[in-house]
Formats: structure tokens, C-alpha cells, sequence
């Protein structure tokens, strides 16, 4: 289970894809999350690269939120790694803004890097925000077994096997 946040997660899939940018992500439809018993402001379909950071600035799983974060490098072949795409709510308001209109951001996580030789893909290696501000948009698993090196924000993400998982959060009795 998802430690404590549970309820953080999206009430709308945001249908995460590569982008026209083919070493970037992006999601196709329009969506809300749910974070800290709040829900953001709608949200339009848009690519990564205007949006949030891209790949090659996610930050690896410690430390998070604080503290100096380190930047995930080179995949090696042979190996797969979970990015987790993060929405944060803002915890105070702007003259121009109130909580319920506040524009959010987004950022990535990324996991260890996993023998896709040995392992298998499990999303409990995902790495997760730990503010209750915040909430797992998605994830994207890149598996490398294209015989070199993949490098977040350069190389296509066609040239590797990725799956996109959206993170919805499941309505009980809805």
C-alpha cells in the first residue's frame, strides 16, 4: 500500500505518454488530484517540457523533499528504473490566487536501478512523495535492454521499452 498518503492521487487519469518530444513525457487529457484532502485546479493536457521538469532533472528517491537532491543519471543496459511523476499543492496563497485555484507543480522522483535480468517490474519499487501536500501523479518505468546506455532527456524513449501507469485514486462506494 502506498504508506500513509492512500488518498493522494489523481481522480482523473491524466493519460501519460511521450511527448512530441520523444525523450519527453506528457499527458494527453485533462485532469485533477487529490492531495492533503484537497482537490487542484483542473488541469490541461501538456507536454513536460513546459510543465514540469523533465526526466533528467528527477531527483533520486533520497533524500525528498528536503535536503540536497541528487539527480539520476545513465541507465545502464540491462537494467530498469521508476520515475514517479509528483503534483505538489501549494500550502500558502498569493495575493492573486487562494488555495482552491492555486496552479500546482510537478516534479520527478526516480527508484534505484533494477536487474531487469533477474527482477521483475514491481511498482512497490516506485519511489513516493512523502508530503501530505503532494501526490503521485503517474509512473513511468523504463526498462533498458537496447544494448547502450540510456541518458534521461536525451535519449528517445522509443528506444527503450516504457510503460506509463497512471495513479488514480479509487473512489470507495462512488
Amino acid at each position: 500500500m502506498f504508506r500513509t498518503h492512500t488518498a493522494n492521487g489523481c481522480i482523473t487519469a491524466p493519460a501519460l505518454a511521450i511527448s512530441s518530444t520523444a525523450s519527453m513525457v506528457s499527458w494527453g487529457s485533462i485532469f485533477k488530484f487529490r492531495a492533503a484532502g484537497r482537490i487542484s485546479a483542473t488541469i490541461a493536457a501538456a507536454s513536460m517540457s513546459t510543465t514540469a521538469q523533465g526526466l533528467a532533472k528527477a531527483a533520486l528517491v533520497a533524500p525528498y523533499p528536503s535536503g540536497t537532491a541528487s539527480v539520476a543519471g545513465a541507465l545502464k543496459t540491462n537494467y530498469y528504473r521508476i520515475y514517479t511523476l509528483v503534483g505538489t499543492l501549494p500550502t500558502a496563497t498569493t495575493a492573486a490566487s487562494t488555495l482552491a485555484t492555486a496552479t500546482p507543480t510537478f516534479s520527478w522522483l526516480a527508484s534505484a536501478d533494477y536487474d531487469a535480468t533477474a527482477d521483475i517490474v514491481n511498482l512497490d519499487n516506485a519511489p513516493l512523495p512523502d508530503a501530505s501536500n503532494q501526490a503521485a501523479i503517474g509512473f513511468v518505468i523504463i526498462q533498458n535492454m537496447s544494448g547502450s546506455d540510456f541518458t534521461p532527456g536525451t535519449t528517445a524513449l522509443t528506444a527503450v521499452t516504457t510503460t506509463y501507469v497512471d495513479n488514480i485514486y479509487a473512489q470507495i462506494g462512488a
